[in-house]
């Protein structure tokens, strides 16, 4: 189990600077605890300046607003003042708009990638307009900062898991003390099947692991970091993401992790980790070390964030009281069960 000393060793802010030679070129930002509450807010209202930006005239929304309330709303607030326009309470902050303008222009203008210290919002992949990390504006960084559920983890429960949150009250609620940090990394179209993540355990590159079909060099070797300052990055348990260039002559680190929750563990399991981790130096299991799964066909199953992350909770809870009001569905009903219910509730709104 990780210490909260350990994961802060790991956000990006503590292990880029050593690391910067050989990693993606990154720009980072302290965000404010405004932009902080704005992204823990709810609902997805994003600034005025950056919703214009994508299109979203004054007017239209105007007279959206006026239809709702022709369509039977109250017009007044509980107190009887008068409804306001959402966009007066549109939020700002130019000063992080001119950052994400400023890093996409300087990068080339092909684009950039959105994390926070420790997450990027793989999960909100859904929500983006391209269906993919790149950002090319400030709504793209924010849409998909706003609905990513690691983002939020990042800013509420860094800590969950550590060693102090176990001998506290299990919420791992307190905040880094250095502050959160947006970071923005040029975009690059990489290839995910020569995409590793490495674990090292007991200070050495125990195991190696991917869930694609993995394209292997009989000669590739595996460093267990770029030496650059390594006695800088002193942990001895975590894991590390890399990009193999496709000549297999230059290795890119992507990210550090801890060992600790969501970072996955992809075909490995915690259990097994805690194993190699308690493995003597001298066990003749060691000499073996480091032992790589992968996913060598592809016709295999092989799972991706978009797959586990794909489909909005509400659809899903949608499911489950359906499974509760047609007992034909069952617990495990078809997605096509789930769309013909659908399908027959929209019939009898139709016909009302």
């Amino acid at each position: 189990m990780p210490s909260r000393a350990d994961v802060d060793a790991c956000a990006f802010k503590a292990w880029h600077p050593l690391f910067r030679a050989v990693s993606i070129k990154s720009r980072t930002h302290p965000l404010s605890q405004a932009f902080v509450d704005y992204l823990l807010a709810d609902g997805l209202l994003l600034p005025a300046s950056v919703a214009d930006e994508k299109g979203i005239a004054r007017d239209a929304l105007d007279e959206a607003l006026d239809d709702v309330s022709d369509s039977g709303f109250p017009a007044d607030d509980a107190d009887g003042s008068e409804a306001s326009d959402d966009h007066a309470f549109a939020p700002a902050f130019p000063e992080l708009e001119a950052f994400v303008a400023e890093t996409v222009k300087a990068f080339g203008g092909g684009g950039v990638v959105p994390k926070l210290d420790w997450s990027a919002p793989k999960d909100a992949v859904w929500a983006s307009f391209g269906g993919s990390l790149k950002c090319v504006t400030p709504a793209d960084v924010f849409l998909l900062l706003k609905a990513s559920d690691f983002v939020a983890h990042d800013l509420l429960r860094p800590y969950h898991g550590t060693t102090e949150d176990a001998e506290g009250d299990g919420t791992g609620l307190d905040p880094p003390a250095a502050g959160h940090t947006l970071v923005l990394r040029k975009f690059y179209n990489l290839q995910p099947a020569l995409e590793f993540r490495a674990f090292v355990l007991g200070s050495r590159l125990a195991l190696l692991s991917t869930t694609t079909s993995a394209i292997c060099s009989p000669t590739f070797t595996m460093p267990i970091l770029p030496r650059r300052r390594p006695d800088a990055f002193t942990l001895s348990h975590f894991s590390f993401d890399v990009y193999v260039e496709r000549k297999f002559t230059k290795v890119v680190l992507v990210d550090i992790n801890p060992l600790a929750e969501p970072w996955s563990t992809l075909l490995f399991t915690r259990t097994e980790l805690d194993s190699y981790a308690a493995l003597p130096a001298d066990d003749p299991a060691a000499a073996d070390l480091p032992r790589m799964r992968i996913i060598e066909s592809q016709t295999r199953i092989q799972p991706t964030t978009a797959a586990y992350h794909g489909l909005p909770h509400d659809l899903r809870h949608f499911h489950d009281i359906l499974a509760i009001e047609n007992s034909d569905l069952g617990a495990e009903g078809s997605m096509d069960a789930l769309i013909a219910a659908m399908r027959e509730q929209d019939a009898a709104a139709v016909e009302l």
